[in-house]
């Protein structure tokens, strides 16, 4: 039998776990302090409640406003309705003039067509779009009009058309 060995008053085996215990701790510590940093960053970067969204340096027709002020009511109707911009429906014609069968062929994963993606889900239309053209656009509401145009100039390019700039 191994004699125990008393270190301030604790044996070897309690001045181990004391060891440990503490280790533990201080990790523990050091996770916590690195997620409160890191929570205090996110927050300091966070938008603010009144702030614009990044659609705000759109044009007017291509700005959602969700505003409650009474004159804002009053607008004419082309000013009421969010527009797409003149890519989107570029690669719309582009799509149902030269790739129809892709277009309106529902995904039997999806259970949509990208015809119907384009208007009513846009992340299931980029990845009906991305494997198709073996892309990897990334969906950007402040950037539809550029999204559009690279998958409208990949589309013309395989059909072997200038791109459009």
């Amino acid at each position: 039998m191994k004699p125990i060995i008393k270190i301030d008053g604790k044996s070897e085996a309690e001045s181990k776990l004391h060891k440990d215990t503490t280790q533990v701790d201080k990790t523990l510590r050091e996770s916590d302090e690195q997620f409160l940093q890191r929570q205090q960053e996110l927050e300091a970067t966070a938008p603010k409640d009144g702030d614009a969204g990044s659609d705000a340096a759109l044009p007017a027709n291509q700005q959602h406003n969700y505003s409650e002020d009474p004159l804002k009511k009053k607008k004419n109707f082309d000013e009421k309705v969010y527009l797409f911009p003149e890519e989107f429906n570029a690669l719309r014609r582009e799509l149902e003039e030269n790739w129809l069968t892709f277009f309106v062929t529902v995904n039997p994963e999806l259970r949509v067509s990208p015809a119907w993606a384009m208007v009513h889900d846009a992340p299931k239309f980029l990845g009906l779009m991305n494997g198709a053209l073996d892309m990897d656009m990334q969906l950007d509401t402040g950037n539809v009009a550029g999204v559009c145009l690279k998958y409208l100039n990949k589309l013309r390019s395989m059909r072997g058309v200038s791109s459009v700039h």
